[in-house]
Parts: structure tokens; sequence; C-alpha cells
């Protein structure tokens, strides 16, 4: 089958994150480019969240966002290919670099990271596509942006 890239360079995405609102008829104080009646529970302590309605991120619209990805570049390889070094990008340590407190590799990646990278991934995608059927993958490289998404689009085209 035909496969296809979910995106291409330059596309910008915007993170959507779990929140409530504090007020939905009053959406006129904008802080950053956000709207001050939404409260992200990133924010707050874990002590805090069970006292607010919570919206899961797939229903956070757009005019909420305060972070902006901007794709920089669209890699399409096999799973298995993933590097040691790409590993850690993924944002996964070997149980040695958690215990430690920090990367014993200089954040190169290693076997363990390796390791620790396909388990993770098979905790996720084992029934969809899993570690042993090597599928093809986009591996996404972005830049991170601390604003909202229309904001970000202004700016840029000042």
């Amino acid at each position: 089958g035909d496969f296809r890239l979910p995106y291409t360079v330059g596309d910008r995405l915007y993170v959507r994150e779990t929140f409530y609102e504090t007020d939905k008829l009053s959406r006129f104080g904008i802080v950053d480019g956000v709207p001050t009646t939404a409260v992200f529970r990133a924010d707050l302590p874990e002590s805090e969240w069970r006292f607010a309605k919570w919206t899961p991120p797939i229903h956070m619209p757009r005019v909420y966002s305060r972070i902006t990805l901007t794709v920089e570049a669209v890699k399409v390889e096999r799973l298995q290919d993933i590097t040691f070094e790409d590993t850690v990008a993924e944002g996964v340590q070997c149980a040695t670099c958690e215990a430690m407190g920090k990367s014993a590799c200089f954040n190169r990646g290693c076997f363990a990271s390796y390791e620790s990278f396909k388990t993770l991934w098979q905790s996720l995608n084992a029934k969809r596509a899993p570690w042993g059927s090597n599928p093809w993958v986009a591996a996404i490289t972005f830049t991170t942006h601390k604003c909202n998404i229309n904001q970000l689009t202004m700016e840029e085209r000042q």
C-alpha cells in the first residue's frame, strides 16, 4: 500500500491539552494570545485536579492553543531503523539513566535506550503495529513555539 505522510515541511500544528473553561460566557481576556478563561491541567499540581471538570485534549479549541509546532523535516523509515540518538530525541531513557537522573551516554542513546523505546512502542502499538512487523513510520522533526497558533501566523506575516 501507499504510505501517506501525515505532515509536510512548513505545516503548523497546535498542541492540544487537557483544560477547563472557568467562564464560557466571557472570552475577552487574552494573555499571550490565549483566552484567560482556559485553565490547563498541566499548570496545576495533581492535588488540585479533582476540583475541575476537565475537557479532554481532543476537544480543545484552536483559540486556546499556547504551544505551536512547525514541521522542519519529515523522514520515512522502518521502525526498527531508529538510531540510538533518535530514541533519546523521542524522550526515552534507559533505566540506568533514569535512576541516575542524567544521561550516562550524553544524550547519544545506547542499546538500553533502544530497548526501552522498543518496550514503549509495544505497550502503545502491540495490536495495531507490533514491533516485529517493522512498519514504515514518519519521523517528524519540529520547532516548538510558545504561543497561540494564530499569533505565530500573524507574527510571521509581519
